[in-house]
């Protein structure tokens, strides 16, 4: 065993990101069982016999097979960077592919706070074994290690830890919370209606999702107060992309619907670039994320089955 091998080089400084973080916690578990005893001990795991530990699989940040056994550690070293309901669709999909075998599913972060309503989502599974830790619970055992270094150990958490406070310090956005709950909104939607567009690129960025394909959907959700009740306008456009295979078809059906009354509330806009809806939408957070993600779906399958056609026909 070497001793005396600092992490530096992949967890200082600007290095310190989640993708390193997770490759830190990954190795510890692979390769020093003391760790991986204290560590299956604080999650409450069983002992089993390890066959692989992954990093960056299936986007899940950690997974740990073996023995019919799954465990899979959703990684964050920044609050800010958590998704609604990610560590659920991770276990969910396990769950669905290996329905016989245990699976264990844990949500890393800088405090036990901010994973706690994701484990909670997947408690509701009768039986399940989820839990929220943080990067502090981790120091301890890192210490006094006997068959691991204690440098790269020890040195290790503390980058991460200290990279972890650099973090928390950094002005927060100045957005309300009723702004941060449309987001969170967004981020969830985009995350459900993957993998009904698998040819489309899905993200979102603030308040809005984009789906990108050869042409562009963009649904825009506000907030606004009014009175006592917070409504959210929602603003569907889309446009030709700049490059795809296949523009030419969507630009053949763009033209093709200027004259049908079907896409009529879609209107240019003052730079002929974009396509807007004259339609008004308005929701409460009680049906905003069933109803923005209905309207969005509609639009984005609308528009593929057009291009669809229209590359059908030219053949």
């Amino acid at each position: 065993m070497m001793n005396g091998v600092s992490p530096k080089h992949f967890l200082a400084g600007g290095m310190c990101r989640e993708e390193a973080t997770s490759a830190f916690l990954a190795t510890l578990i692979e390769h020093s069982k003391d760790f991986r005893t204290r560590f299956f001990n604080l999650c409450d795991i069983p002992d089993f016999k390890i066959m692989d530990v992954v990093v960056e699989q299936a986007q899940r940040d950690i997974t740990i097979t073996g023995d019919d056994t799954f465990v899979i550690i959703e990684n964050k070293i920044a609050n800010a960077s958590k998704t609604k309901g990610q560590l659920l669709s991770y276990y969910s999909q396990l769950k669905t592919e290996f329905p016989q075998s245990s699976i264990h599913a844990f949500y890393l972060a800088p405090s036990r706070n901010t994973g706690q309503s994701e484990v909670e989502m997947v408690k509701r599974d009768e039986g399940a074994n989820a839990i929220a830790i943080a990067w502090s619970d981790i120091k301890p055992l890192c210490e006094n290690l006997d068959d691991f270094d204690p440098t790269f150990s020890q040195t290790g958490i503390m980058y991460v830890l200290e990279a972890i406070r650099r973090r928390s310090i950094v002005a927060a956005p100045d957005w309300d919370e009723n702004e941060l709950r449309v987001r969170e909104c967004m981020s969830c939607i985009a995350e459900n209606l993957k993998p009904e567009f698998p040819s489309r690129r899905l993200v979102a960025f603030g308040c809005q999702i984009w789906a990108y394909g050869p042409v562009t959907v963009v649904l825009t959700c506000t907030p606004t107060v009014a009175g006592t009740q917070v409504i959210i306008s929602c603003d569907l456009r889309f446009r030709l992309a700049g490059r795809d295979e296949d523009r030419k078809y969507a630009k053949s059906w763009l033209n093709s619907i200027k004259t049908d009354n079907k896409w009529g509330i879609y209107k240019p806009d003052d730079r002929q670039n974009w396509r807007v809806s004259e339609e008004t939408r308005d929701y409460t957070f009680d049906n905003l994320e069933e109803n923005a993600m209905s309207i969005f779906r509609e639009l984005v399958s609308a528009i593929d089955e057009g291009i669809a056609q229209e590359k059908c026909g030219s053949q």
